[in-house]
């Protein structure tokens, strides 16, 4: 009788260690040359879309929980990306086109969202985002800005619009509804 719950039990274990890699979807297109990609992901319904073009660009992705999706579209020289979602219905998209770009985005908690657009060249983005519900864009048009978004709490948004050369922008939201926009024209 025993040797049948072992091979039972072994049967079980054999079948959940495949699940958290048949239930997630990576989908990886590259065309230039020395882009690179990488990432990983823990749970089930996650979802990572990643396209770059150009050189020397590179994109990474962590996803842990359950229904996260990320997409990320590079275009240009040396730009760099990261992601990283913890929990379950978080969505983030990135969309960098230029040089020498960076774009960061830190999602914990459940259904917040976080968008990040760049054009031109040497441009920051950050969002950091730890609760339920919220919501963060920057589009940066331009030259040498920064933008970081900080949200810990739930319901609260953040959107800003940066233009021309030098912009920055340090937003900081705590607790539950807060809104927060900012748009800048620099020289």
């Amino acid at each position: 009788m025993s040797r049948k719950i072992i091979i039972a039990l072994s049967l079980v274990l054999l079948s959940a260690a495949t699940l958290p890699a048949s239930a997630g979807n990576i989908k990886l297109k590259q065309t230039g040359w020395l882009n690179g990609a990488g990432g990983s992901q823990t749970g089930i319904g996650n979802k990572i879309d990643m396209d770059q073009w150009g050189a020397l660009n590179n994109g990474v992705a962590k996803q842990v929980g359950l229904f996260n999706k990320q997409r990320l579209k590079q275009k240009g020289l040396a730009n760099d990306s990261f992601t990283k979602q913890t929990g379950k219905f978080n969505h983030s998209e990135m969309e960098q086109d230029g040089a020498f770009n960076q774009g960061v985005a830190i999602q914990t908690g459940k259904d917040n969202l976080s968008l990040i657009g760049q054009s031109g060249e040497n441009n920051y983005g950050e969002t950091n985002q730890t609760g339920n519900h919220n919501e963060a864009g920057v589009g940066q048009f331009g030259s040498n800005h920064t933008a970081v978004v900080s949200q810990d709490g739930s319901g609260n948004v953040t959107a800003g619009v940066q233009f021309g050369n030098g912009c920055a922008a340090d937003v900081e939201q705590n607790g539950a509804g807060n809104v927060a926009a900012f748009v800048q024209t620099c020289p």
